[in-house]
């Protein structure tokens, strides 16, 4: 089963190179930070964007509309159409360092394998991105887009802070689904008094 999986993940990156040159670098953003949790409608994700002028000095500091990205749908298609009706720009998964998984879809063994599987299909999105869980992945990525220039840079610093110990990564979450294991024990990241905070799976501060 493992060597299936790296099978599949080799053909994937191939496609990914051989088709990513179609789309102009104009027409891409980068999101750093990316989010999915349960709602009414099936599913909300989130993109969060690296506030550029930050690192470049150039242009006006984004606001927070502009630095997150939001979009409710049943399944992946309908999100995909949804980003295609309102945005100009296609998020390219290549840079994405972080994933906030809410709570209530980690519980939900149908809905969790749907968007895990939705992750194989993105050729782009690195296998090494570090995953946390999140009661609630709006607030945070709110929050987020108010005191960071990038959510996804403020968490990779505060996990480069932390005793050497090996984080959850969205390989480790592949790795126990098609093998029928349980979910390893991630990291929390929730609100206290409008601060971001990182937790682990006891519920003990990290930083």
């Amino acid at each position: 089963m493992k060597n299936k999986i790296i099978l599949l993940g080799l053909a994937l990156l191939l496609f990914g190179l051989i088709t990513s040159h179609r789309l102009e670098p104009e027409l891409r953003v980068y999101p750093l930070a990316m989010g999915f949790q349960l709602s009414e409608q099936g599913y909300e994700v989130y993109y969060d964007m690296p506030d550029l002028s930050t690192y470049t000095g150039e242009g006006k500091p984004m606001d927070a509309g502009q630095r997150v990205w939001f979009f409710t749908g049943s399944d992946n298609q309908s999100i995909k159409n949804a980003i295609l009706r309102s945005k100009k720009e296609t998020p390219d998964m290549g840079h994405v360092q972080v994933i906030l998984l809410g709570r209530s879809l980690l519980e939900h063994t149908q809905k969790y394998g749907e968007v895990l599987e939705s992750f194989i299909r993105l050729p782009d999105l690195g296998s090494g991105a570090y995953v946390f869980v999140c009661d609630n992945v709006g607030s945070v990525m709110e929050a987020g887009s108010q005191k960071t220039d990038s959510l996804g840079r403020y968490l990779v610093d505060l996990i480069d802070k932390l005793p050497q110990k090996k984080q959850v990564i969205l390989q480790d979450l592949y790795n126990a689904y098609y093998n029928q294991q349980h979910l390893p024990q991630m990291e929390e990241i929730l609100l206290e008094n409008e601060e971001i905070v990182l937790k682990d799976a006891a519920g003990i501060d990290l930083v």
